[in-house]
């Protein structure tokens, strides 16, 4: 299932990593240092980005909680549901 807490955790990652690989560059370390300091960056990163988006995903079912008035957690889908209309009839049912 979709989880966004889990996409902003790379998203995280992937960015302290790439700072990291950046800044080392910059200060002309050599490249151990450099590799070492950005896969350290990048699991703190995606440690922290993954609280946040859990956070973040707390947050938006406390609210749509209150303003749906539901006692159950809302859960969003990926999928759209299927309309609760009957089908049309057709052929000789219809009159």
């Amino acid at each position: 299932m979709f989880s966004p807490s889990k996409v902003i955790a790379g998203i995280s990652g992937l960015a302290g990593f790439s700072v990291a690989i950046f800044a080392g560059l910059m200060a002309q370390n050599p490249a151990t240092t450099v590799l070492t300091n950005a896969l350290v960056a990048m699991v703190i990163c995606q440690f922290v980005g993954w609280a946040l988006g859990l956070v973040g995903e707390r947050v938006i079912q406390d609210h749509l909680q209150t303003v749906t008035g539901a006692g159950a957690p809302v859960v969003p889908t990926s999928s759209p549901t299927s309309s609760t209309n009957p089908p049309a009839e057709t052929g000789a049912d219809a009159s």
